[in-house]
């Protein structure tokens, strides 16, 4: 990561305004979309936008729970820890 940010400091400065370092995630329950990037240095539920594109261009809205998305919760079991 220091030397992708110091490659934008000194080949595009223009750009160094633009350049943050990703929050890490404390809470189990968010996920953060982000550049592919702060995947890496986040190792936490984080897709890339990618990802979430491809993976909504493939859900079938009909298969969805009614429940409500702020409220869903893994087991442990499922959610691997």
């Amino acid at each position: 990561m220091k030397l992708k940010i110091r490659y934008i400091h000194i080949c595009h400065p223009s750009l160094s305004e633009y350049v943050v370092k990703p929050p890490m995630l404390d809470r189990r329950d968010s996920i953060w979309i982000t550049p592919y990037l702060a995947r890496k240095i986040g190792r936490k539920l984080t897709l890339t936008t990618r990802e979430t594109t491809r993976l909504l261009a493939k859900v079938d809205v009909d298969s969805l729970p009614e429940s409500n998305f702020d409220r869903i919760e893994l087991d442990e079991d499922e959610s691997g820890g």
